[in-house]
């Protein structure tokens, strides 16, 4: 806890996201024995994880409207596969005029297991969210961000796919969404979310978190 209270101290934000937490008696502990202080609030909301038990959570200087978070368990849909993200949170915060719709979430670990594919997909979902955001809750602007080391970059999708026939006998047009360059794939993302035609004239912005240096990079 020590070392993530260091890391949250050196970047002094108003909000945090935190992901994979034990449970609320971890998040309070962090909050009130590792950063105390420094005026954060924290928010817990139970998931649905099952296996590890893990959920996310927020520190926030800003209280979110209500005054609390919400977990979600609608199901996505991916082929013939119905899955909820079982670790997520979501909370709409206030600043002046101007309206933060927040969602912490931690998808399936390890995506370049051909059996957690589908289950994976549901981030597709990402635009509906921020469709849903923008045109209910007056969002002004949208930031994607993905971080190095990620295991997307492990694979190339016609490997997973030649995989899969030769296991299944059965061949099935689909992508899997993989990418060898972090930088590229990101501008990409940015594109696609400022072309599509439910997007709103807002800013875009692409950013990069370096798990080795701790620091986080816009693109340009």
């Amino acid at each position: 806890m020590a070392a993530i209270a260091e890391v949250i101290a050196r970047a002094n934000p108003d909000i945090v996201n935190l992901v994979e937490i034990e449970n609320e008696a971890a998040l309070t502990t962090l909050n009130d024995k590792f950063l105390p202080g420094r005026g954060y609030r924290p928010y817990f909301v139970q998931g649905g994880d099952t296996f590890t038990g893990q959920d996310v959570g927020l520190l926030t200087r800003i209280d979110p409207d209500g005054d609390q978070i919400h977990f979600d368990d609608r199901e996505g849909q991916s082929g013939n596969v119905s899955k909820s993200v079982s670790k997520n949170y979501n909370a709409v915060i206030t600043v002046g005029d101007t309206k933060i719709l927040v969602v912490g979430l931690h998808f399936l670990a390890q995506p370049n297991r051909p059996d957690r594919r589908l289950q994976r997909e549901a981030q597709v979902d990402a635009i509906r969210s921020i469709v849903i955001s923008q045109h209910l809750l007056g969002t002004e602007e949208v930031m994607v961000m993905e971080h190095s080391e990620c295991g997307m970059l492990t694979f190339e999708d016609a490997d997973v796919h030649r995989h899969l026939v030769e296991k299944t006998g059965v061949d099935i047009d689909l992508a899997f969404h993989a990418f060898s360059d972090l930088e590229t794939n990101l501008r990409e993302q940015v594109v696609r979310i400022r072309a599509h035609p439910w997007t709103k004239d807002v800013p875009v912005r692409g950013l990069i978190y370096d798990i080795d240096t701790r620091e986080l990079h816009e693109l340009h």
